[in-house]
């Protein structure tokens, strides 16, 4: 008998290479700058994150026993706990036959999604919560203003520091203690378009991101243009994120930055703030599974997240998407 194709078709078979070529994953930032509270067990699924004020600073002398009476207050945002996640069922076959390594393949691939979807979480909270909405305008020497002013232009490094000054307006400071980010710097998250228009620019009306960068060594100067690091614009951090969100305002399509001090957002877990993923295998108590023949992969996390302060967070229209 001639050995057609239909023969070749059940005789050979494909090799799979054991070396996955990466997989596309986005560039995440915003999560990185909530307030975190783990809420322990037993505790209900609601907390409540408390700012308190500062005494108003009397410089009024004191004339009697009962002079300057003041008041302390405090401002509260109750954040309520959800169940969010995502499985997939995996045929038993597959997983008997699949060349080996697939199975943790996956778990990356559900770990990766777990966290676009909690840094997508908090990019919800803060939009259209932020208050504080500003516009760059590359013709004006601060760089930005605060809507309704101006038409959406390109991002410029001048619209970072106008922003940063609104937070700074409102005493709000740099965050601390968080892995690879400055200490006491704010965090500014900005889009791919925006990142472009930003290195990219020129301008003899307004310092440039060149300028701001010039003669500072190592890695907060050349490494930038090398390696594609954004860094610090002065006293805020800048980040590339592919996780935001686009819009359209004044009839133009805009990406929606943000610029965030300490204690803009807060999240809030029962149980670990990082989500669980997990491999079901079948057992013989899964009534469901009769066969044996399926199992599952998910993640898994109870969380909840707000915007705390509008003042403490600044969301910036820039040109493009």
């Amino acid at each position: 008998m001639a050995f057609d194709a239909t023969q070749a078709a059940q005789l050979l078979r494909t090799y799979i290479s054991k070396r996955w070529i990466p997989a596309l994953e986005r560039s995440l930032q915003l999560h990185r700058f909530t307030t975190k509270v783990q809420i322990p067990p037993g505790m209900g699924a609601q907390g409540r994150v408390v700012t308190f004020s500062n005494p108003p600073a009397s410089t009024t002398a004191i004339t009697t026993n009962l002079g300057n009476p003041i008041d302390i207050t405090t401002t509260g945002t109750s954040i309520t706990i959800s169940e969010y996640g995502e499985h997939m069922p995996l045929v038993g076959l597959i997983d008997y036959a699949a060349v080996p390594g697939y199975r943790d393949e996956v778990v990356k691939r559900f770990v990766h999604g777990a966290n676009v979807a909690i840094d997508g979480l908090v990019r919800n909270a803060l939009n259209p919560q932020t208050t504080n909405v500003m516009v760059p305008i590359v013709t004006s020497q601060a760089g930005g203003a605060l809507v309704p002013s101006g038409t959406p232009q390109r991002m410029n490094a001048a619209c970072v520091i106008a922003a940063s000054k609104e937070v700074k307006d409102a005493f709000a400071r740099g965050f601390r203690g968080i892995e690879g980010h400055v200490d006491g710097h704010y965090a500014c998250v900005i889009g791919q378009q925006a990142e472009l228009d930003m290195v990219t620019e020129m301008s003899t009306t307004r310092m440039t991101w060149a300028q701001a960068v010039t003669n500072v060594p190592g890695r907060l100067g050349q490494e930038k243009w090398v390696e594609g690091y954004i860094g610090s614009i002065y006293h805020t951090a800048v980040y590339e994120s592919e996780n935001l969100t686009y819009a359209s305002y004044s009839s133009t399509d805009v990406t929606q930055n943000f610029l965030l001090a300490d204690g803009a957002v807060a999240a809030m877990s029962l149980g670990d703030m990082k989500p669980e993923v997990f491999v079901n295998v079948p057992s013989q108590y899964d009534i469901g599974n009769p066969f044996r023949r399926e199992f599952t992969v998910a993640w898994y996390i109870r969380f909840g997240t707000a915007l705390h302060d509008a003042a403490r967070s600044v969301k910036i229209y820039s040109l493009g998407s």
